[in-house]
């Protein structure tokens, strides 16, 4: 049913400062109540900033990332514009979700939604203020059940790898510590 689906999201930002960078990478997907993916809907864009000058300045951590990735390569040669982008992800939205019940899932997605408030309101507007941010949940069971199981992520800082990584993580929780069998 569209209006219990979660939106797993992930952005790659040319940094971490909402007012100075932008967006350069958007990857989402919808999945069920259960945690299973939605067939076709799924996206993942690499996004040129309105002022390309923004890749030359980001930071050595993020330019050093962003190459190795390929993101940057991916961006200068095929990289949609922000409006587009958001215009992509509000197809899947209104597809795949129900307006003012949509939320968004990831691993400190609070931040991602720092940026998408300013860069993408089309898709804040359509979406629930609440979220669903994993690393929220991994900071409370290392608290409450420090010698419980652990998920250890690798990430590449790719937008669809870190979102599925996200995906794999809040399954890990739920099985484990929310006696939830998901399969």
């Amino acid at each position: 049913m569209k209006e219990s689906r979660i939106l797993m999201l992930d952005l790659e930002m040319s940094g971490l400062d909402p007012d100075r960078e932008r967006i350069i990478e958007v990857a989402c997907f919808a999945v069920e109540a259960d945690l299973t993916p939605v067939p076709g809907a799924e996206m993942c864009l690499a996004v040129m900033p309105d002022d390309p000058s923004v890749l030359d300045r980001m930071d050595d951590w993020n330019t050093r990332t962003h190459t190795k990735s390929g993101l940057i390569q991916r961006v200068r040669d095929n990289g949609v514009s922000i409006r587009e982008a958001e215009k992509e992800v509000m197809n899947l939205l209104n597809e795949h979700m129900t307006k003012g019940r949509a939320i968004i899932c990831g691993n400190s997605v609070h931040h991602d939604f720092r940026f998408l408030r300013r860069e993408m309101p089309l898709v804040d507007e359509f979406c629930t203020f609440r979220i669903i941010d994993v690393s929220s949940i991994k900071e409370i069971l290392k608290r409450v059940a420090p010698d419980g199981p652990r998920f250890y992520k690798k990430s590449d800082h790719t937008a669809l790898a870190d979102a599925q990584g996200s995906l794999e993580e809040l399954r890990f929780y739920v099985e484990r510590y929310f006696n939830t069998d998901l399969d």
